[in-house]
């Protein structure tokens, strides 16, 4: 999956679990937990979210709470573990 589809695919997860904050767009390096776009507890659904629409497992051990602090940190995410 290319960058600009999996940036469009997350903002996809972001709005349809944030209906409260419209938004048209985010800044792939702007951090996800700064802006109130995700909680911890938000982890685990975007984790799967994540490997659903890459068809992957992540390994558990890449999945940290830095590694999802933004749109650029989850590409990276799935770039280190399938790579």
């Amino acid at each position: 999956m290319d960058k600009a589809n999996f940036t469009n695919a997350v903002l996809q997860f972001l709005r349809r679990n944030n209906p409260e904050k419209p938004f048209d767009s985010i800044p792939t390096d702007e951090n996800l937990f700064n802006i109130g776009m995700l909680e911890s507890f938000s982890i685990p659904s975007l984790a799967m979210y994540l490997e659903k629409i890459s068809q992957k497992k992540l390994p558990m051990e890449n999945i940290t709470i830095e590694a999802f602090y933004s749109i650029d940190s989850m590409f990276e995410l799935l770039q280190v573990s399938y790579n």
